[in-house]
């Protein structure tokens, strides 16, 4: 058991007990100069020794906890990135600490820290390759490769979650896997770990292998909510004193469906912060067993953790009265809530694009970032989505300055041919022209398939089809019957642009499965709640704009024929309708559909737009 010139278990406690009995069994062995030099080498100036060192787990942790934070990205990420590849074993698996052998834990850790950096692709084939390898004939992982060693959930997913972050790059199969974990904390009837106590540290990362939408996390996110205590903070086991390190794992759990209690779990990290910026810790990691230990690294990275998924997954500022998007008020708010460094990046990329302002790079950004999920995509492909949106926002702004001028230099031809099989080989030159072919070959290199890239542009040919159609309504001020008008905008919430350049840059394939009713359902129902949704929050508004507004929006098109409160009542109605439509068929998906959870995330993400986004706009129309 002793490994190879070093002590037992890489930990000075079971070392030192081995040494006691060599002392005893065996004294000046070769194993007992082993030991002793062992011990002697890793004690520390004090005259104590650690646990044990965990240098490349720390360091997967650190940068998961701190993607994307601005002064982390410009001073630490590349050496963390290095040290990480340069510690990589040759079976393509990384260990937890350097120079020891490779085990799943960490190398699943490791793989979801170089998502969505330029960091070697090398590299991260290798250790897919190196995962696919150690799999079990049950479709699980040990922790180590040993055969007593038993699957325990926390390392099981934490190897689901890297291979979901890399869909379209393997072929390992993970629905053994997924059931498995299911059944464990059913089973159990706890969330628990098997390398940190408490039902926080399990519920963030084993409810993040299942995903949001599972029936079990849901029950779990629930009851862990109402446990916060009075402090707004949470405590590793329920009962107990909160804990920094507990109340950063909670609210990574619970701050989609609970974001209510957030505010409270932010003021006890506040009132608990240290001076020099820290927070202080409590033993949360196994080890040596029955005991506990700490690792003042570990309870940074949990606070931080639960901060950014804060920052990511909620609204940003208080709910207002609607005001039109010409207002723009409060901008310099909305542009600092969003990523920094990606923004600086955004506006540079578009800075030649006239009229494009940084206030289309924030509000692309702040939907990108509240409808991606930080754990499976990473800054390019962040990036990549904001900047759709971005271009949609901008696109929108030019056609309504156009339409109120009376004028039309959108050259609509040529952007709908961007759908066709074999687009124009003499593209115009307009900037809206100019600012999509860019946009196309910027997710070019990002898709999986030529035939992901063909329908991203199929998807945005439709957006500029619905929009030009609109527009030509608009100027003719003749109105449609109401369902040309809901079928007609419902492709003109740009949702088919921004969803499908979400599935190229996650390599979901979307044109395998074109045939899939599922699918194909959520997507219509979707796009046609959406309109709806979107013509209650803006009629009262395009009324206050100088004429009856759109010809085109459902509720003011039906006050033609019914009184306001009746027409807002059969649209709120109708919208609802799709909704339940669009769940039902979510609901056949099943949660474990790649597809399901990108959907299931932009639904959120519309949601949270409407009630805390930049436009600042009630969800209820009619306060």
């Amino acid at each position: 058991m002793q490994a190879p010139r070093s002590g037992f278990f890489f930990n000075p406690i079971s070392t030192a007990l081995a040494y006691i009995a060599l002392c005893i069994a065996a004294p000046t062995s070769d194993p007992w100069f082993v030991l002793r030099s062992q011990l002697l080498e890793h004690q520390q100036a004090d005259g104590s020794w650690r646990f044990c060192t965990s240098d490349v787990w720390d360091t997967s942790l650190i940068v998961r906890a701190f993607a994307g934070q601005p002064a982390f990205v410009q001073t630490a990420l590349q050496p963390a990135l290095d040290f990480l590849q340069a510690t990589q074993n040759v079976d393509g698996g990384w260990p937890f600490r350097s120079g020891v052998e490779s085990d799943n834990d960490t190398t699943g850790a490791v793989v979801l820290a170089l998502r969505g950096t330029m960091q070697g692709e090398r590299t991260k084939d290798r250790a897919l390759a190196y995962l696919g390898r150690v799999q079990m004939d049950s479709g699980l992982w040990r922790t180590w490769q040993s055969r007593d060693d038993p699957p325990v959930e926390d390392v099981v997913a934490h190897v689901l979650s890297a291979l979901d972050a890399y869909r379209g790059r393997h072929r390992i199969a993970v629905g053994a896997a997924r059931r498995w974990l299911a059944a464990e904390v059913e089973r159990r009837g706890v969330w628990a770990a098997s390398w940190y106590r408490g039902e926080p540290y399990a519920l963030a990362e084993i409810g993040r292998a299942l995903g949001p939408d599972h029936a079990l996390v849901r029950h779990g996110v629930d009851a862990l909510a109402a446990r916060q205590n009075e402090d707004g903070g949470w405590s590793p086991e329920p009962g107990g004193a909160s804990t920094a390190s507990a109340t950063g794992l909670a609210l990574q759990a619970i701050v989609d469906r609970h974001p209510a209690r957030v505010d409270r779990a932010l003021q006890y990290l506040v009132d608990a912060q240290r001076a020099d910026g820290t927070w202080p810790g409590h033993p949360d990691m196994f080890g040596p067993r029955p005991l506990l230990s700490h690792f003042t690294t570990h309870t940074q990275a949990f606070v931080v953790g639960g901060i950014r998924r804060r920052c990511a997954a909620t609204g940003r500022g208080r709910r207002a009265s609607p005001r039109s998007r010409k207002e723009r008020p409060d901008m310099s708010r909305i542009a600092a809530a969003v990523d920094q460094v990606l923004l600086s990046r955004i506006t540079a990329w578009a800075a030649d694009i006239e009229d494009f302002a940084v206030h289309h790079a924030a509000d692309g950004l702040y939907v990108a970032e509240a409808c991606v999920d930080p754990e499976v995509d990473g800054r390019e492909e962040v990036f990549a989505i904001a900047l759709v949106s971005a271009f949609w926002f901008w696109f929108d702004d030019r056609s309504d300055k156009f339409l109120r001028a009376e004028q039309t230099p959108v050259d609509w031809a040529t952007l709908i041919a961007y759908g066709e099989d074999e687009p124009p080989a003499v593209l115009g030159d307009t900037p809206e022209v100019r600012f999509f072919q860019r946009l196309c070959d910027l997710l070019r290199p990002l898709a999986g398939r030529p035939d992901e890239h063909r329908w991203f542009r199929v998807g945005s040919a439709k957006v500029f089809r619905a929009m030009y159609a609109e527009e030509r309504m608009s100027r003719d001020a003749e109105a449609r019957s109401l369902v040309e008008c809901i079928e007609t905008g419902a492709h003109s919430t740009t949702l088919p642009s921004i969803l499908t350049a979400a599935y190229l840059v996650r390599r979901l394939d979307r044109p395998r499965r074109h045939g899939d009713p599922r699918v194909g359902n959520v997507e219509r129902y979707l796009y046609l709640s959406q309109r709806l949704l979107n013509d209650l929050v803006s009629a009262e508004k395009e009324r206050r704009e100088g004429h009856a507004g759109r010809v085109s929006n459902a509720v003011l098109l039906l006050e033609r024929e019914l009184p306001p409160a009746q027409a807002r009542a059969f649209v709120e109605a109708q919208r609802q309708g799709y909704e339940r439509l669009l769940q039902h068929n979510l609901d056949r998906l099943g949660t474990r559909d790649p597809f399901a959870a990108t959907l299931s995330r932009l639904v959120r993400c519309i949601h949270r737009w409407y009630a805390t986004g930049p436009l600042r706009f009630e969800t209820d129309p009619g306060r």
